[in-house]
């Protein structure tokens, strides 16, 4: 084997000439050969700006995304995931530094650690379950006509607005109320709550818009509710029954509405600082929340 170089002649086993010759190459190394395939060491500003950039994006975009009612969402990749994400680079840098771990290995850690700290910041802003509302068992205790406990509701609300100055209700509201009640048929329902399940809606990009019981919890609490889903009679709701109703604050039942002209209750549960109870909708029937 000959050195085009220097024209010295070589075994095939050399892989140098003394000139510098390198036969694998077919050529003379260059400075950079010596440096190829080697990976520089990820430094202090790339572990903090990597990682502290991960957790402020996920932070700053992903409520915008996931929880879009919050005006305060952005807040979180400011003041806690991009600062926090910033310490677990510098803490990075130091364990890989102090540890002497290869720089290939080192571009690897800093990848996992913005995938890892991009992953648990949107599994923490993920929204939870909204409530819409919950099932109760519950057996009925006894009943009232809603017009016999009007003279004890307006009492209650003269002595509310007679210490907040109540102003712009029509001054004949005790009569008003009297005959929306009247039209209404309602009564008012004392029940032993015996157990409850909370139906709520999800709001997470795997289940959102998809209604959910979240399961029942024992109960002995002692409640009254306005209803009327079976008639305006006290008999259509004997002592002792039990049946699923269904309840919430988010109820918008139009006939429920008070009919007051500026008055402080929004509806004739209201008035009463009552919930409007019904029978549970068969939309939940299917959530396996058996009658």
């Amino acid at each position: 084997m000959v050195c085009p170089k220097c024209n010295l002649s070589y075994p095939e086993t050399v892989s140098h000439c003394g000139c510098g010759y390198d036969f694998s190459l077919g050529r003379v190394p260059k400075p950079e050969d010596s440096s190829r395939g080697k990976s520089r060491p990820v430094s202090l500003a790339l572990w903090i700006l990597g990682v502290g950039g991960a957790g402020f994006l996920a932070g700053f975009v992903g409520p915008v995304e996931f929880l879009p009612e919050s005006n305060q969402g952005p807040l979180v990749g400011i003041f806690f995931s991009g600062p926090l994400g910033a310490v677990v680079g510098l803490v990075l840098w130091a364990v890989s530094g102090g540890l002497q771990i290869p720089a290939r290995a080192q571009w690897w850690t800093l990848l996992a650690a913005c995938a890892v700290v991009s992953l648990a910041t949107l599994y923490m802003i993920m929204p939870g379950p909204a409530p819409k509302g919950d099932a109760i068992d519950a057996q009925v205790q006894s009943c009232e006509p809603a017009e016999q406990a009007v003279d004890a509701a307006i009492q209650t609300w003269e002595e509310q607005m007679s210490r907040s100055n109540w102003h712009g209700i029509d001054p004949n509201w005790r009569n008003l109320a009297r005959r929306r009640l009247q039209k209404d048929q309602a009564v008012l329902l004392h029940l032993l709550v015996l157990r409850k399940n909370t139906i709520a809606e999800g709001r997470a990009p795997w289940n959102r818009g998809r209604m959910v019981a979240l399961g029942w919890k024992a109960s002995s609490e002692r409640a009254a509710f306005y209803a009327r889903f079976t008639g305006g009679s006290c008999s259509d709701y004997p002592a002792g029954s039990r049946s699923v109703f269904f309840t919430s604050d988010n109820l918008d039942d139009p006939a429920s509405r008070s009919g007051v002209p500026g008055s402080p209750w929004h509806s004739l549960p209201g008035f009463f600082h009552l919930q409007l109870l019904e029978l549970l909708p068969d939309e939940y029937r299917t959530l396996g929340i058996a009658p």
